[in-house]
């Protein structure tokens, strides 16, 4: 018996609007001219897709979320973020965490840096308001929204990288088939205001 295992994570390229507000002091024909706004940033998931391959029940291992479930493993992808400006780095995880009929696919978010300097996420309401503590790695929820932190405070920069560990789960039970089946979570990530 084998069994076909998919999971897949789409990066997308975003574009977010900045506003810029200038005010002239002196004489204006003194003022060098405004530099053109690119307001694009970019967001992208190395990889992409993380294709498991088939595999039978006795291939997959145990599931670090314990119990029953079982896994075809843990999978790295790498999460950039690229800004032509300094602000407020925000992501919201969209898509369905489902895996299977009653698996689930479990996303952490580690190793965040922001400029080249390490940082700590948090969980934010969709205003920005911090709904948490502060930390070195989150696990990511469907609709949720985490920001970059530091020193307390909405962290703010030109580029972010993170990794992304990415592990579906089946309970025990759904992993016994008869015929080949596809399980697969579609994700996508999109950067905030």
């Amino acid at each position: 018996m084998k069994i076909g295992f998919t999971a897949l994570i789409v990066g997308l390229l975003l574009s977010q609007s900045v506003g810029a507000v200038s005010s002239v002091m002196g004489d204006p024909s003194l003022q060098p001219p405004p530099l053109p706004m690119d307001s694009n940033c970019s967001l992208s998931i190395g990889g992409g897709v993380v294709d498991y391959g088939r595999q039978s029940r006795w291939q997959m291992q145990s599931a670090s979320t314990g119990g029953n479930a079982l896994t075809p493993g843990k999978r790295t992808l790498m999460l950039n973020v690229v800004c032509p400006y300094t602000q407020q780095m925000r992501l919201a995880l969209r898509g369905d965490l489902r895996y299977g009929q009653r698996g689930t696919t479990v996303v952490r978010l580690l190793d965040v840096q922001l400029d080249g300097h390490s940082v700590q996420v948090v969980n934010t309401t969709p205003v920005g308001a911090f709904s948490g503590a502060p930390a070195d790695a989150q696990l990511l929820q469907v609709g949720q929204t985490v920001a970059a932190v530091q020193n307390g405070q909405l962290a703010k920069g030109k580029v972010l990288s993170a990794r992304l560990e990415i592990e579906p789960t089946l309970p025990e039970s759904e992993a016994r088939v008869a015929a080949s089946q596809i399980s697969e979570s579609i994700l996508t990530f999109e950067l905030v205001k």
